[in-house]
């Protein structure tokens, strides 16, 4: 008797173990987080798999962004692909033309999570044609870094930043000492970062919104393309042929008196020691408008719904005030979510509160545009290049433009 009601108990145990077993629920996470931050994700990742009361574990796989890029297509193809996966905005058309991410309208009816918590210029940031494919992880413009001790020796107000761009490449010349190897203002090449912000914010543009024309030999944009190579041609404010990751490296020497580049840069500065200060990229006759870019969350197609739930289930974990604040706070990245702008730790923070208010003046660069890449790499990183180089600026625009209409088939 004794036997066979202990052969019952394992029975029952067993059969406990086996249904709590099918009730778990595993999804796969890929994304391009190789560094510091890449950590803190994975911490974020951990804590949910240890707290979340439905069973669920996301087993994450950081895969460079060249290679995740590479291998993604591939993976969705052949029914291999992850459930979930995070990329920047400007990298999500490919995979939308293709129907390779699932649309999320129905998140916020699905999860509970208070749509009134996200700005609409965030949430518009991975919504295409009406269509919402993904859901914000981390927003960011780009800022306008100042090095206060470099200020100082060059006799610049050190708490009076730029707010112009003509006054920013004003004090650029007078910051610039190539006696010691000191630059005024980083100008980077392969980069939208100086040259898109503030062709934005003089009325210019790439492509016009309205019309889907290339617009780019514009004389806004010849102003400001003049501009750029008058600093580096004329008034020698900016190294040439200098890559972005170069520049890091020069501002965090103390080399580097002004440069244009997002929140990661922050602990670097850190790190080095450095005396310096974040405020708003200059305005120009346009007002404030800045390129707005960021990562978010998509479900793959093939997806199934037990598993698309579950993916939900994290993004909503994500978007929750503990965990956006202490992204931001680690990493530096503005808070987004209402809730989180507001929390006192977040407030008190200048540096936050002042990247923050910056979203407000925020635009998506070729947003919808399958070309963006191409445009980019093909035509505007060698007209930059060329123009900085001393080729004139109007025959530079003018082929430029011939070029971008032709990829877009104009």
């Amino acid at each position: 008797m004794k036997k066979t009601l202990a052969m019952v108990l394992v029975l029952i145990l067993t059969l406990s173990i086996t249904i709590s077993a099918s009730a778990a629920t595993e999804i796969t996470f890929w994304n391009g987080f190789t560094g510091s931050d890449g950590e803190v994700l994975a911490q974020i990742v951990d804590e949910f798999n240890a707290t979340n009361d439905k069973g669920i574990t996301v087993t994450m796989d950081v895969i460079p962004w060249a290679n995740f890029h590479e291998k993604l297509p591939t993976a969705i193809a052949t029914g291999t692909a992850p459930e979930l996966v995070l990329m920047g905005n400007d990298a999500i058309m490919p995979y939308i033309s293709t129907d390779s991410l699932l649309p999320m309208d129905d998140f916020f009816t699905a999860t509970g999570v208070d749509r009134a918590e996200f700005p609409e210029s965030v949430l518009d940031m991975f919504n295409v044609n009406g269509t919402q494919y993904m859901m914000p992880m981390q927003v960011n413009t780009l800022y306008l870094y100042w090095n206060k001790t470099l200020f100082r020796e060059a006799g610049l107000d050190p708490e009076t930043p730029p707010t112009t761009w003509d006054e920013l490449y004003t004090m650029a010349k007078q910051l610039t000492n190539p006696e010691k190897n000191v630059y005024g203002f980083g100008l980077p090449v392969g980069s939208v970062s100086v040259f898109l912000n503030e062709m934005l914010s003089e009325g210019g543009a790439v492509v016009d919104d309205a019309t889907g024309k290339c617009v780019l030999n514009s004389e806004a944009n010849q102003k400001v393309f003049q501009q750029i190579q008058d600093a580096v041609q004329i008034n020698k404010v900016s190294p040439l042929g200098t890559t972005g990751a170069d520049f890091d490296n020069i501002l965090f020497a103390g080399q580097l008196a002004m440069y244009i580049n997002g929140p990661w840069c922050i602990n670097g500065c850190n790190t080095n020691g450095l005396d310096y200060g974040i405020v708003k990229i200059p305005a120009g006759s346009a007002g404030l408008v800045y390129d707005m870019g960021g990562c978010g969350y998509g479900v793959t197609t093939g997806t199934s719904d037990e598993k698309k739930a579950a993916c939900y289930e994290f993004i909503k974990y994500w978007n929750s005030t503990a965990v956006c604040k202490k992204w931001s706070m680690v990493n530096g990245f503005p808070p987004y979510l209402a809730s989180v702008k507001a929390d006192p730790e977040i407030q008190a923070n200048a540096l936050l509160t002042e990247m923050s208010s910056s979203l407000e003046y925020g635009k998506v660069y070729l947003k919808g545009n399958t070309n963006a890449t191409t445009i980019n790499n093909d035509v505007l990183f060698p007209m930059l290049e060329r123009i900085m180089n001393g080729a004139d600026v109007k025959t530079e625009l003018a082929q430029a433009q011939d070029a971008i209409s032709m990829i877009l088939g104009q």
